[in-house]
């Protein structure tokens, strides 16, 4: 008759017919009733469980709860339902293996670290390196300095190297006797591997990544955003307080704003100020601010507005120039007086030194007023469209008092109010180095003589109908009208009439015709 067999929580796990042996429920041989031979059979039942179903390999037909001993890693194992576990001490391979329970060790035999799974992961334990790259770990070391002391440190290790030091000292450490590759000057605190003798800087890519509590004033800004010794160029506006700020190793320039809204550009220590541009390679000083003034920066070479580039207005109780452009209004002065003596009027006379004075007319602006010295004499050319004045003249050394212009026409007159309309009036002798060109007449009140050009005959000038001279070769006044140079007012032949009654004969002093 057939028996049934059950597991111990219970459940049915097989039959077995009689005079039969089962060898696929489990890994041990089931005998069935009156089977012949049964002995030997149960026999090497006990055995296997006697050696734990001791193989290389996992018994194949397993129960939850049966034991196994791994021959191969000589390790105890037992079936959870899926698959053997060890019994004790952790799984070794490899590669991870899967099904463990949390706590469950894991030995990587290719790493040669000890792992634990955490239910979701596997969590080294050690130790932390690796054959392929080294230790990777945080360990205190004592290390000796140059004088041969001891120092403790902790010491970090990256794949077998040195990234950083701790340390509470500062020394050198002894390279001889326990060199550190990349470290040499330790100072107190934190050191990163290839730290420069300075201090200052990392010689390679080794940095502090993140963000520090006290960096944090600086809202994460980069070092491009400061100024540098290398670099001192700002990217954006800069503000100052009204205090300004001071240029110079003894503060010299200072830039400040007083009394709440007026700009100052002072020089602190009492020197000059200099406005320059660089043109090419080559400083040029275009004005330099005195104490006392501000003059250019090479005589002569630069201008204050230009032509098409004019100031509105320029005003000054003295100004003193060569060349004056466009209308004037006001009072010239003299040259410098001797010392002692103030500055007067502009006078037309002989003075010590040689100076020249002008107004010369440009594009759009109506006449000019222009005024010569030299050291002997003097002269005064008037134009259209001035409006002035000029007191205290004199021409020559002959005072003839003074007199105020107050209108200039277009036709060139002008009128003095200390004199007729339309009339110059000069007491002294003047002199016309040029053409005179008179339109209306000429008056002399003179009981003396008019004086006409004297010259030879080859001396005489391009001919211009009416010209009047003496032939100083001829010895004869002559006159040009408009073909041949002829006598004026008889010559050194005088004719004395005729003497006989033929027209075409008559007796002249120097013969007969």
């Amino acid at each position: 008759m057939a028996y049934q067999i059950d597991k111990f929580n219970g459940s049915f796990l097989v039959t077995i017919d009689d005079q039969t042996i089962n060898t696929t429920a489990t890994n041990l041989k089931l005998v069935g009733r009156n089977y012949a031979g049964y002995g030997e059979i149960q026999n090497e039942n006990f055995i296997h469980l006697l050696e734990n179903f001791a193989s290389t390999t996992a018994p194949p037909r397993s129960l939850e709860g049966q034991i196994w001993y791994d021959s191969s890693a000589k390790k105890l194992k037992y079936f959870d339902g899926q698959r053997y576990k060890p019994a004790a001490g952790a799984e070794v391979s490899a590669a991870a293996p899967a099904g463990l329970s949390s706590g469950e060790f894991w030995f990587n035999t290719q790493e040669q670290q000890l792992y634990t799974w955490s239910g979701s992961e596997f969590v080294l334990i050690g130790p932390e390196r690796t054959p392929t790259e080294g230790d990777t770990i945080v360990r205190p070391r004592i290390v000796k300095d140059v004088l041969g002391n001891n120092k403790s440190i902790l010491e970090f290790l990256v794949g077998n190297t040195a990234i950083a030091i701790f340390s509470k000292d500062r020394f050198d450490i002894n390279l001889t006797i326990n060199p550190v590759d990349g470290f040499f000057n330790i100072r107190p605190g934190l050191n990163l591997v290839n730290i420069d003798n300075s201090g200052i800087a990392t010689t390679s890519d080794y940095r502090f990544w993140g963000t520090a509590t006290n960096s944090q004033r600086l809202n994460g800004l980069s070092s491009d955003d400061f100024l540098r010794s290398s670099n001192t160029e700002f990217r954006s506006q800069v503000k100052f307080l009204d205090s300004g700020l001071v240029v110079g190793d003894q503060n010299d320039l200072r830039i400040r704003v007083i009394n709440g809204n007026e700009p100052v550009i002072e020089n602190t220590v009492g020197g000059n100020i200099i406005l320059r541009i660089i043109s090419g390679v080559t400083p040029r000083n275009i004005a330099i601010i005195q104490e006392d003034g501000i003059l250019p920066g090479n005589n002569d070479q630069y201008f204050l507005g230009k032509p098409g580039i004019r100031w509105k207005e320029v005003n000054a109780e003295t100004v003193r120039a060569q060349t004056f452009y466009g209308k004037f209004v006001g009072e010239l002065e003299s040259p410098p007086s001797p010392p002692g003596n103030p500055p007067t009027p502009l006078q037309l006379q002989s003075v010590s030194v040689s100076t020249a004075f002008s107004m010369v007319p440009e594009a759009g602006i109506p006449a000019n007023f222009s005024v010569s010295l030299d050291q002997s004499n003097g002269s005064i050319d008037l134009l259209s469209g001035l409006v002035g004045s000029i007191n205290n003249f004199d021409i020559g050394n002959i005072n003839p008092g003074s007199g105020t212009f107050t209108d200039l026409t277009v036709t060139g007159k002008v009128r003095f109010t200390s004199s007729a309309i339309d009339t110059l009036i000069v007491t002294g002798g003047a002199v016309i180095g040029g053409d005179l060109v008179v339109t209306g007449n000429i008056t002399s009140n003179s009981t003396s003589a008019i004086k006409v050009p004297v010259g030879t005959t080859t001396q005489r000038p391009a001919p211009i109908k009416g010209m009047i001279r003496f032939n100083d070769t001829d010895g004869i006044f002559e006159g040009y009208n408009g073909a041949d140079w002829i006598p004026i007012g008889g010559a050194l032949d005088e004719d004395y009439g005729l003497i006989t009654s033929s027209p075409d004969i008559f007796i002249d002093y120097g013969g007969l015709f």
